[in-house]
């Protein structure tokens, strides 16, 4: 029993102060980190926004070259593929798989791609792509769409 309590006696530990300068510590780390996290997450989500607008510009590429889509058409994400008609969808025609989900998990409210070459050289291919938290462009009006051609991070709207 005494050489117990002589082992507790003898036994060193942290000073009050020491516990608080390690504190005071990983407070600062952490606010170093957090809004350099949260930015991050930021960035990602709108790039992932982008790929995703990049991803329906490349099938609606593809749809005008394989189904002879006339210049100054609207291609929706989804709806009715009807071509006869001059009705085309990337989900329906099966350019785009369905799935298609934006930063949050959910499907997009709507989304657009407009065939419309021009004599000036840009490129002919402009999106719209409406998500839950993120978007791209305003509508599906040409003069509200965001050309291929500028489609960055900028290009994201919240």
């Amino acid at each position: 029993m005494k050489k117990f309590r002589k082992i507790l006696k003898d036994a060193k530990g942290f000073t009050l102060v020491e516990l608080l300068a390690v504190i005071v510590i990983l407070g600062i780390i952490a606010a170093i980190a957090v809004p350099s996290i949260t930015g991050l997450i930021d960035r990602s989500e709108r790039d992932a926004t982008v790929a995703n607008a990049e991803q329906m510009i490349e099938a609606a590429r593809l749809m005008v070259t394989q189904e002879n889509v006339p210049a100054g058409t609207t291609i929706n994400l989804s709806g009715t593929h009807d071509p006869e008609n001059g009705d085309y969808a990337l989900i329906e025609g099966g350019f785009i798989e369905e799935g298609l989900e934006d930063t949050e998990g959910n499907s997009y409210n709507e989304g657009a791609v407009r065939y419309a070459p021009n004599a000036s050289g840009s490129s002919p291919y402009y999106v719209y792509l409406d998500g839950t938290s993120f978007s791209i462009g305003s509508s599906s009006s040409t003069a509200d769409m965001v050309n291929a051609a500028n489609l960055d991070r900028s290009s994201v709207n919240e």
